[in-house]
């Protein structure tokens, strides 16, 4: 029997106009936009590791596929 897990999430709330600064969100990064060029160059290396992930997890069900054909062809 599964047990339900519970999440709970706590939301950063943005302050009131005049509250200062805001938080750093949870992950502590600062809330700031990107120089462009910086941006753009991260952009690329996500998108080339995403590439990267895709393709292995290709290759991994591909091969999984393999093992359950051979696995239910010896039972």
């Amino acid at each position: 029997r599964k047990e339900a897990r519970r999440v709970r999430f706590q939301l950063d709330k943005a302050p009131a106009e005049g509250e200062g600064s805001p938080q750093p969100p949870g992950n502590g990064r600062a809330l700031q936009p990107p120089d462009r060029g910086a941006g753009e160059s991260e952009l690329q290396e996500l998108e080339e590791k995403i590439q990267e992930m895709q393709e292995q997890l290709q290759a991994a069900l591909a091969r999984k596929s393999e093992l359950v054909a051979v696995l239910g062809a010896a039972k």
